[in-house]
């Protein structure tokens, strides 16, 4: 298999961010997710995303933050991760799952991919045992 292309990533309307990820969240209901910041100038380091399991991923207009939660794996605790203040979102997918794309008022993007349960290569699944 060759590399993969990047998704082609279409721009959400601010109205629709809370009722898009509510449903993102639920269609990968126990599937997985990986988070990348990346600010401006910041070169793609190419390390190996580390998927874990999705909790949900929100979004609240009262707050203007978006809130991505995963579970724990066999090394890490549950994680929560805010974004304030974004500005764009914008939303595709890829042979490596949905992909959404969060620029924040600071100018980070942020890089959230999201794959359900089956689509999960064996070797790639995070296990579902808590850090001891």
């Amino acid at each position: 298999m060759g590399p993969q292309s990047p998704p082609t990533l279409v721009e959400l309307p601010r109205e629709g961010w809370a009722e898009y990820l509510d449903l993102l969240s639920a269609d990968h209901a126990g599937g997985v997710a990986n988070v990348r910041a990346r600010t401006r100038g910041d070169e793609d380091s190419g390390a190996r995303a580390t998927f874990r399991p999705l909790r949900n991923i929100r979004y609240d207009a009262r707050r203007r933050e978006l809130e991505v939660a995963v579970g724990a794996d066999a090394l890490s605790a549950p994680l929560r991760c805010f974004i304030a203040e974004p500005v764009r979102i914008l939303a595709g997918e890829s042979t490596a799952g949905h992909v959404v794309l969060v620029v924040d008022r600071a100018g980070t993007h942020t890089s959230i991919t999201v794959r359900r349960a089956a689509a999960i290569p064996i070797g790639e699944r995070p296990s579902l045992a808590q850090a001891g």
